[in-house]
């Protein structure tokens, strides 16, 4: 009797628990909660679901010109007229996302940047530029990058151009490491983004009608380089062919060429973050390969020899641009917080063919210096100074001066 009182007291419990078992809220799903990913440096995540790292990051930037440039030198800045900014600013936010996932083939990555500003002047609105948008995959490279011909391209800000190749550019690359940081790379581009046109003229220094330029592309660049990266520092050895493919049947085309070889040293033995560098470039009918700030204005017209060729119309002869430049820099920590970089120019252009003043040889020195304090990690506040002597052979010298007070925060 007792035992089966036992026995239906024991079933009546159980048939209570499952009751109150069956009115409780299901288990919970599991949360894919967000892994940190330590293979690629600091800020990356696994993106929910996948093998996949990301990196989201941004920069703000904040800056202020006075501008101090001869009247000659620019319509639109300076202090020369009434009408030209003395002063102008800039704002300027950029987003980078930049996704690595390892595979059995290697590598595969992905990489975007791009940015809104916002001028002096500005309605308000601005476009969204597209600086870089690429996939990488083992040692091809495709998309919007910067161009494998560049090697060199400033420690400073650039606001008034420079001496060297700096470009980016639609390109499709492969390159090949041999090891112990060498590496070559064969990649072709695309060269609407190093087109400098044509300058047209008679030989009665009269502006022919239906003046020459650029016709619809043909060909890409071809860009070829070899590199080495160790711990001394970097060098690079690199060429690029460029079509010079007129919109007239009766000019023509030729074919344009550059060459380009640069060196970086570190030298710790200064500072743990000092680099020195130095480079040269010659080219013919590739100006933009030589030099991305070429400037030679010609006040009231619109033309000017910063080009790639010359065509005489009454002739129709078709003469490339020959070009040279050498450029160089020094970066220094001072301190933790404080450094300072200073990038120097030299461009000498001959417009072979020419006979008119309109499109006469010309050179460009470019020198700029700036100090910088960083008083917490990825905030820069500093100033720079920039300089460009404009020699014309035909018309009168100018001078352009910009100083920029910068706001940077990098996160």
């Amino acid at each position: 009797m007792q035992i089966k009182s036992i026995v239906v007291g024991a079933a009546g419990l159980l048939a209570a628990s499952s009751a109150f078992a069956a009115d409780l809220p299901g288990a919970p799903e599991p949360v894919d909660y967000v892994r940190v990913c330590d293979a690629y440096g600091v800020g990356y995540f696994y993106i929910p679901g996948t093998e996949t790292c990301l990196r989201v990051s941004g920069r703000v930037r904040a800056d202020t010109y006075i501008w101090g440039s001869d009247k000659g030198y620019d319509g639109v800045f300076g202090w020369g007229t009434r009408e030209t900014n003395g002063i102008s600013m800039r704002a300027r936010g950029y987003l980078y996302m930049d996704s690595r996932t390892n595979t059995e083939f290697g590598l595969l990555r992905t990489y975007t940047e791009m940015y809104a500003t916002i001028d002096s002047g500005s309605s308000g609105s601005t476009p969204i530029t597209l600086d870089n948008a690429y996939i990488q995959f083992g040692g091809l490279t495709a998309g919007r990058a910067q161009s494998f011909y560049d090697f060199f391209t400033g420690y400073n800000f650039a606001k008034i151009g420079e001496g060297y190749s700096d470009q980016k550019t639609n390109l499709l690359g492969y390159t090949y490491g041999f090891g112990s940081g060498f590496s070559a790379t064969l990649s072709i581009e695309d060269p609407t983004f190093r087109n400098s046109d044509f300058a047209n003229y008679t030989t009665s220094l009269v502006v022919p009608a239906g003046a020459t330029s650029y016709g619809g592309v043909r060909a890409p660049d071809v860009v070829g380089a070899v590199r080495v990266d160790q711990g001394w520092g970097s060098a690079q050895l690199s060429g690029a062919i460029h079509n010079v493919y007129s919109d007239s049947p009766q000019v023509g085309s030729s074919l344009g060429w550059a060459v380009q070889g640069g060196v970086e040293f570190n030298v710790p033995q200064v500072g743990p973050s000092t680099s020195v560098a130095l480079q040269g470039a010659f080219g013919q009918g590739a100006l933009s390969y030589v030099s991305g700030g070429a400037f030679a204005p010609i006040g009231g017209t619109a033309l000017s020899s910063a080009v790639d060729a010359t065509v005489n119309g009454a002739s129709d002869n078709l003469n490339l641009t020959t070009a040279w430049s050498v450029s160089g820099g020094v970066t220094h920590a001072w301190t933790p917080q404080w450094k300072s970089n200073l990038t120097a120019s030299y461009l000498d252009v001959q417009v072979d063919g020419s006979q008119a003043s309109l499109v006469g040889d010309f050179s460009n020195f470019d020198v700029a210096g700036n100090l910088i304090y960083s008083p917490v990690a990825g905030l820069d506040i500093g100033g720079e100074v920039e300089y460009k002597y404009v020699d014309r052979q035909w018309q009168s010298d100018v001078n352009g001066l910009v100083g920029i007070f910068r706001v940077q925060r990098t996160f």
